[in-house]
């Protein structure tokens, strides 16, 4: 794809994203696409510039509302996606949703249809989409299954892509140098660390208790849970059993639940009639006090005040 200005590229990212309406909130693709690039003045001519890594679009933002939208494949592009707060929801290729938080960092060929959608609000992210030729040969090693890396000395690894957002979206050719050699250390360097854990994790699969503990919380997130009920459940230590799901989720299992159960009453608050005590008892929590002091703590604000924001 050799799209060199930016009403083509908004054409085309419009044309392959359906939009889902939640609540009633009005959203666009441009949320994902707010700076368009064009390379008129870089001196490369359209065959030539898919030999630089180089961004289509660029997008520093913070989603205060619900949004879901579905894209079409799209062969030639990549989706970069880097989280600094809240966090979203991916399904790829009809796989059941995975999260989008601080803790990964989503590089994500587009040649399958995906659903994002935020979920824990406010979510703010950077995002790039890439021209796919060249980093699918640099992420070959690893395989085609691999779209969320263990985020790793995010200061460093990240702060070069965030600063690719203030590149002038009409770049000169010097520019258009600095995003090839930025995006290329990007993806050689966190490539390469997960390439490394492959390695030095051979022969140690992620212990089976762990995945059917995960399963366990977010098919039964009402569940009266405690960290000694699943220590008697799995017969693993508690120290161990909090340790081995940190490692392999990025949290421990009860704050894990916590999520879910906010994840789940944010659904339940936009998208239904359900009062608050209502809402509380159905995600696990007996006392309706407590479930308000945890959404205002994880949220900044109050159920009611959450649900009124985005059903007026």
């Amino acid at each position: 794809m050799n799209l060199i200005n930016c009403d083509d590229f908004r054409k085309f990212i419009t044309s392959k994203c359906t939009l889902h309406s939640i609540a009633g909130v009005e959203t666009s693709s441009d949320i994902l696409a707010s700076n368009v690039y064009k390379y008129g003045d870089t001196g490369v001519d359209a065959a030539e510039l898919n030999n630089y890594l180089h961004l289509y679009a660029s997008s520093d933002y913070s989603v205060n509302f619900p949004f879901s939208m579905t894209f079409e494949p799209m062969e030639e592009l990549y989706l970069i996606i880097i989280t600094s707060g809240g966090g979203g929801r991916l399904s790829y290729d009809g796989s059941a949703y995975l999260s989008v938080t601080s803790d990964v960092v989503l590089i994500m060929p587009c040649s399958k249809a995906f659903t994002l959608s935020a979920f824990l609000i406010p979510w703010t992210f950077s995002s790039f989409w890439i021209n796919a030729n060249i980093a699918s040969d640099l992420g070959r090693p690893l395989g085609q299954s691999d779209i969320l890396f263990r985020a790793s000395e995010r200061s460093i690894q990240y702060e070069p892509m965030r600063e690719l957002t203030h590149i002038p979206v009409c770049p000169t050719g010097g520019a258009l140098l600095s995003m090839h050699s930025i995006i290329t250390g990007f993806l050689c360097s966190t490539y390469g660390n997960q390439l490394s854990a492959q390695q030095s994790s051979q022969g140690t699969p992620l212990p089976a208790y762990l995945l059917s503990l995960r399963d366990l919380i977010e098919n039964n997130y009402a569940g009266n849970f405690s960290l000694s009920a699943f220590e008697l459940q799995f017969d693993v230590n508690r120290f161990r059993l909090c340790r081995e799901f940190s490692s392999a989720f990025g949290e421990p299992p009860m704050q894990y639940l916590k999520n879910i159960r906010i994840m789940k009453a944010k659904e339940m608050l936009v998208q239904s009639h359900l009062n608050i005590q209502e809402i509380s008892s159905l995600v696990g929590y007996d006392n309706v006090n407590n479930f308000i002091n945890n959404f205002r703590k994880q949220t900044g604000t109050t159920p009611g005040a959450f649900r009124r924001q985005y059903t007026r």
